[in-house]
């Protein structure tokens, strides 16, 4: 091989180099984006649920009424629930989206291999 031919694989396998370089810049950026966004959700939806559960207690606490003969208010709902500590609720809320990203992984793969074998099989 002549010094020409060297030089051009040589400058080839530069340019791949660097293209691989970039992509990996690239995906690095968006698996931090994507662990960032699935801290949100953990965050969001966890804030989700406190308000959901200060919204049943503000029920239970407002459910009183005035009845003939009563002087004081009664209450007609009682909703007894206990507020789990922040850190465990948290990283229950964290291992369930976690549970439900896997799920949506493997139910994309099992749609990418059917549909795979959709084009691979005559019909």
């Amino acid at each position: 091989m002549e010094f020409d031919e060297f030089y051009y694989l040589y400058e080839r396998m530069s340019l791949h180099a660097d293209k691989l370089n970039e992509l990996i810049a690239l995906y690095e950026v968006q698996l931090a984006n994507l662990e960032r966004n699935k801290k949100d959700m953990v965050q969001q939806s966890f804030l989700h649920g406190r308000r959901f559960y200060e919204e049943i207690q503000w029920i239970s606490d407002n459910s009183r009424i005035r009845l003939q003969g009563r002087t004081r208010p009664v209450q007609m709902l009682k909703i007894d629930l206990q507020l789990d500590n922040q850190d465990a609720a948290m990283q229950r809320m964290k291992d369930y989206i976690e549970e439900c990203i896997l799920k949506v992984r493997e139910k994309t793969r099992q749609e990418k291999e059917r549909m795979k074998w959709e084009k691979l099989s005559p019909g």
